[in-house]
């Protein structure tokens, strides 16, 4: 296993950045994509070594499971009944993201409807594999598009709660303190903040210092 991660490392490489880049795309587009460019790289980088530990530690206890509840003689039909479950449960999870936009929950909600898809999409392969010692390209292929897609959707709804976010921050800058700011992402370049759901860039040689508000 050890020897396969590491002959594949550069496609694993570009298989993060991808996740990485689509979970930046849905989080800035809950308030504008051209924010993006106001970041720099080490904003992205952090996101990257996130979402790769996350990612290493969600796909390790997938296995771990699948390896429970896709069971013998018949893999297949073992891991289409597992799979089926785990899809029925994001389905009906899904439509309660939309529904609670704009709450706190809504992140939750997002995530344990996402684990699900994923679970199902593993389940279904896993199962295939099991049965047939082959892995069908195709079905990889649907499982990362679609788990790129919910990701962007994930990210979408951090963005929303951090617009709403219950850490308020005190800006003191040059021409005068903002208040009551809730902080999306900072880097050395500056701060994107969010003051009453107005979404603002401060640039660091503006900023003076940063209070956290009790």
């Amino acid at each position: 296993m050890i020897e396969g991660i590491t002959r594949n490392i550069a496609a694993l490489s570009v298989l993060g950045l991808m996740y990485a880049a689509a979970f930046n795309v849905g989080y800035f587009a809950s308030f504008g994509l051209h924010f993006i460019g106001v970041m720099d790289v080490t904003n992205f980088v952090y996101s990257f070594a996130f979402l790769l530990v996350f990612f290493g530690a969600f796909a390790s206890t997938i296995l771990i499971g699948a390896n429970k509840l896709v069971v013998g003689p018949n893999y297949w039909a073992s891991g289409k009944r597992a799979g089926r479950s785990f899809i029925a449960a994001a389905i009906v999870t899904l439509p309660l993201y939309w529904y609670f936009r704009g709450y706190q929950e809504a992140v939750l909600i997002a995530v344990t409807s996402y684990v699900f898809a994923v679970c199902g999409g593993m389940a279904f392969i896993y199962g295939q594999w099991a049965q047939t010692k082959r892995l069908k390209m195709q079905w990889l292929a649907v499982l990362v598009v679609g788990s790129l897609i919910g990701l962007a959707i994930v990210g979408r709804a951090f963005g929303e709660q951090q617009k709403l976010s219950r850490h308020h921050y005190t800006f003191a800058t040059k021409s005068g303190n903002i208040n009551g700011a809730a902080m999306l992402r900072s880097s050395s370049i500056g701060f994107l903040i969010s003051v009453n759901g107005m979404v603002q860039f401060i640039a660091s040689s503006e900023v003076k210092s940063v209070t956290l508000e009790k």
